[in-house]
């Protein structure tokens, strides 16, 4: 395989489907035209974990959802007892990318519910699913549930209140206060109190580099003491290049390319550093256009944009002005080459990585939405198997019992007819003697 350029690949095309192998994959993803023995090449099959609103559809309009979170997006919320949603954008610049990547995952999460519920079978005009969540939270909501609170939300004036007026010109001031930051065991915490049915969760600790140091034990922001597991790996297997740490990024490769095509769940990776969301995987020819990068997943950076953005020494952030104050934060999504989440070289969105990631693990092929699906239909279709056949055993309980039934009134006939032609037929009581 050739060897991977470190630029990131900015082409957002998404990736077909190709068959999934092994006992636990999804059997309904099925081979497009072109499978697997038409790619000699193909190691693994692709995926891509659809973000609710993240690509058009096949008439070129925008998916229903948010699409992908990112800092300083507008965050939609409504108002008991109305329809009226209100959309407010918040100033969470260099902090808010963990909760980003957490609204981003919650909106699958959801997704995933509905997709389960519509499949379940008919349902009522105006009827909805009971979701585990109705809606993605709030920044402000969400901070406050993993245990960093919520006073660095801009107060709102009261009504009446104005800036006082002494006569010198104000200089325009910025609201900003910091937020503590997140991790991949935090994220575990709260989505094991809020959101329970996303499947089992995993920790672990994949080093990319020797020299870095790893806990395996970390305290989340509630308090909570969650465990990794170390992702075991010998001293002498990090050279670039070398069998041995290609071997190892296989592996690797192998356990998140494998998750992401049976859980179609995200998968959280941190450095300690900065926070992505790993949500699709994908191989290419080494020996077509793509040699360069034959290799590639797909990550969400929440982060880009407004950590990496030009700011103008006098800009000032201001709510009322939306989100795209800084650019529009087009390489939040983007597909990547492998060797920078395998091996922490390279550079995307103008960050090498450290040298190791913890990561969240979300889900599994028994909870993934197609997996539900199928297991509900096949409990149907099991339920509707055994009526039929308790149906047919009726039936042909009572065509046996009809037959039997048959055959003694045929025997009873026949005895009648052979004895009326002999004459032994006995008479009716009250028929008068003969003459």
């Amino acid at each position: 395989m050739a060897e991977v350029s470190g630029l990131a690949v900015s082409s957002l095309q998404e990736p077909s489907l190709t068959e999934p192998s092994g006992e636990n994959a999804d059997p309904s993803l099925e081979e497009p035209s072109g499978g697997l023995e038409e790619e000699p090449w193909r190691v693994l099959p692709d995926a891509d974990v659809e973000i609710p609103g993240d690509r058009l559809d096949k008439r070129g309009n925008q998916g229903e959802g948010p699409g992908v979170f990112r800092c300083h997006c507008l965050d939609t919320f409504g108002i008991e007892g109305s329809a009226e949603r209100i959309e407010k954008c918040f100033n969470d610049f260099q902090w808010g990318a963990s909760y980003r990547n957490v609204q981003s995952t919650l909106s699958v999460l959801i997704q995933d519910e509905k997709s389960i519920w519509k499949a379940a079978g008919h349902h009522q005009a105006g009827e909805k699913p009971a979701l585990t969540m109705p809606s993605v939270p709030m920044l402000p909501e969400l901070t406050f549930a993993m245990g960093a609170g919520s006073s660095w939300v801009q107060p709102d004036k009261q009504d009446g209140e104005e800036d006082a007026d002494d006569g010198e010109e104000k200089k325009p001031s910025e609201w900003f206060v910091e937020c503590a930051v997140p991790e991949p065991h935090d994220v575990a915490d709260y989505l094991r109190r809020y959101f329970s049915t996303c499947g089992p969760l995993r920790l672990l600790i994949f080093q990319t580099r020797e020299g870095a140091t790893l806990l395996d034990t970390r305290t989340s922001l509630l308090g909570k003491e969650s465990t990794y597991e170390i992702w075991p790996r010998e001293p002498g297997t990090y050279e670039i290049g070398s069998l041995e740490a290609a071997a190892e990024a296989m592996r690797f490769r192998e356990l998140i390319a494998g998750h992401l095509l049976n859980a179609q769940k995200p998968v959280l990776i941190d450095d300690s550093v900065n926070s992505y969301l790993v949500v699709g995987y994908r191989e290419f020819d080494p020996d077509g256009p793509n040699e360069e990068s034959p290799v590639q997943y797909r990550i969400l950076d929440a982060q880009y944009g407004v950590r990496y953005a030009v700011r103008k020494y006098n800009f000032i952030f201001d709510p009322e002005k939306g989100p795209d104050q800084l650019g529009t934060d087009i390489a939040k999504d983007q597909w990547v080459p492998a060797e920078w989440l395998e091996e922490g070289r390279g550079c995307h969105n103008m960050y090498i990585p450290g040298p190791m990631w913890m990561v969240l693990l979300i889900g599994d092929y028994e909870s993934s939405a197609n997996a539900v699906i199928d297991a509900h239909e096949a409990a149907e279709q099991a339920a509707h198997d055994a009526k039929e056949e308790a149906r047919k055993e009726n039936l042909a309980q009572h065509m046996a019992e009809e037959a039997a039934l048959s055959a003694k009134l045929l025997v009873e006939a026949r005895l009648l007819a052979e004895q009326e032609e002999t004459g032994d037929v006995e008479g009716d009581e009250d028929d008068p003697p003969p003459e």
